[in-house]
């Protein structure tokens, strides 16, 4: 995806409510994973951030949604919930020659292009394909476990961690404003 033109990201993180967090809102637990992802592949400074969200079981926000713009005309839309009945995690790509969907739940990932590939023999019979569909292999690990042996590693050796300091910063800044941002249109209704 280094090569492509992408236009969208679209990230959902839904699961069902459980009392277990009560220190932190939905953006906070669930959204600032996708949060990560989505600072790591975009490049341009955010021009605009507008956010909603609700209060369903706790004080805090349980649903949340986010639409985040950048310079460079990138949109990602966000959505986290601790009020839906399945667990949902996945995302979405849509670049200018490819759509890729990550399913993070069942470790797939999917890459749709465009191939306009035609087969013409001189026979009344034709084959034209109009797309292709790439299945990426995903090697089984607990992203959580690898994140830590990583860490373990870095220590050991002195290399520097693939997550910066300054990386973290800007997650848990844009983590703030879509909270702060869901927050005020619900005083507002």
């Amino acid at each position: 995806m280094a090569n492509e033109e992408v236009l969208s990201l679209d990230f959902r993180r839904l699961s069902p409510f459980s009392p277990r967090i009560s220190d932190a809102d939905v953006v906070q637990d669930l959204m600032i994973h996708d949060i990560d992802i989505l600072n790591a592949l975009a490049s341009a400074p955010i021009k605009r951030v507008v956010s909603h969200g609700a209060k369903v079981y706790t004080d805090k926000l349980d649903y949340a949604q986010a639409l985040v713009t950048y310079e460079d005309g990138l949109v990602a839309s966000l959505t986290a919930s601790r009020v839906t009945e399945s667990k949902v995690r996945e995302a979405t790509v849509s670049a200018k020659d490819a759509f890729v969907t990550v399913d993070y739940l069942n470790r797939t990932v999917e890459i749709s292009r465009k191939t306009n590939f035609e087969l013409n023999i001189g026979h009344s019979m034709e084959y034209k394909q109009e797309n292709i569909v790439e299945r990426v292999f995903v090697p089984i690990a607990e992203p959580l476990r690898s994140e830590f042996a990583h860490f373990a590693a870095c220590i050991h050796s002195g290399d520097e961690v693939k997550t910066s300091g300054e990386m973290g910063k800007r997650a848990v800044e844009l983590c703030m404003a879509i909270s702060q941002g869901a927050l005020v249109g619900q005083q507002s209704s």
